[in-house]
């Protein structure tokens, strides 16, 4: 998933800030750097939640891993990142 462009963001906040606000011209020059550095830091701190989520999930998967036999190794590897491994087929 690809993040928003920071650009777009602030030109959005800035359109609702200007409206609410009755910014001039002068305003929003002083206020659009503050307005994408916020954007910018809230999507570095989203991508770093991000990957700290996927790590730990990883992470635990692996441990998980190390504790099955083989077969059930396999099926763990099957499944998707998010989901179980499928169900066993029913014993006939």
């Amino acid at each position: 998933m690809t993040p928003p462009d920071p650009a777009k963001m602030t030109d959005r906040i800035m359109e609702h800030l200007t409206t609410q606000l009755t910014l001039t011209d002068a305003e929003k020059a002083q206020i659009r750097p503050v307005i994408l550095d916020q954007v910018t830091q809230e999507q570095k701190a989203m991508e770093a939640a991000r990957d700290a989520r996927k790590k730990a999930m990883d992470d635990t998967k692996a441990k998980i891993k190390s504790l099955l036999t083989p077969d059930q190794q396999k099926l763990l590897d099957q499944a998707g990142p998010h989901e179980a491994p499928p169900a066993p087929a029913p014993a006939q």
